[in-house]
């Protein structure tokens, strides 16, 4: 199997960054995406090898380090994630309807993944026609996304190293 690589991340420049990971949305002027059970999402734009800059959302994970069965969760999280991506990298399958895992950070209170951000928004904010959404599908997008949901689904239960869900 192809290594994939994945960043090492400082906590407290994720922290930085993000205003403390403070709670101001997106929309509104701040960094905040979104929350929801597991934890709160956020944009960050990092500069990386001089000039260029990566946008990236960064999944703050609710339970804290402190937490064994979170630590187990996380590093359990973190395995099933770049076996999908190297698995998919694998069979030529980049564009998997999986969002790219690009690091992580476990130097502080709270875990951090960093995802590769949806520019476009959510999928659930587009189909639910949600004001903040930056796209609004009509029935021909829903059926595509559908299919496409459909399609990840299978991925991740028959196409990976054995079934995620």
């Amino acid at each position: 199997v192809k290594k994939i690589a994945v960043a090492v991340c400082d906590y407290a420049k994720l922290k930085a960054a993000t205003g403390g990971f403070s709670s101001r949305l997106y929309v509104r002027g701040g960094n905040c995406l979104g929350s929801g059970g597991n934890g709160n999402v956020f944009f960050l734009e990092i500069k990386r090898h001089g000039q260029h800059t990566s946008q990236v959302a960064c999944k703050v994970v609710h339970q804290a380090l402190t937490d064994k069965g979170a630590i187990v969760q996380f590093k359990n999280e973190l395995v099933v994630l770049t076996k999908i991506m190297s698995e998919a990298q694998r069979q030529g399958l980049e564009n998997h309807g999986i969002v790219e895992l690009k690091g992580f950070a476990v130097n502080g209170a709270y875990p951090c993944l960093l995802y590769s951000f949806m520019k476009n928004g959510s999928l659930l904010k587009a189909i639910e026609g949600k004001q903040d959404a930056l796209n609004v599908f009509d029935w021909e997008d829903r059926h595509r996304a559908a299919a496409q949901v459909a399609r990840a689904l299978t991925y991740l239960h028959l196409g990976t190293y054995g079934s995620v869900i």
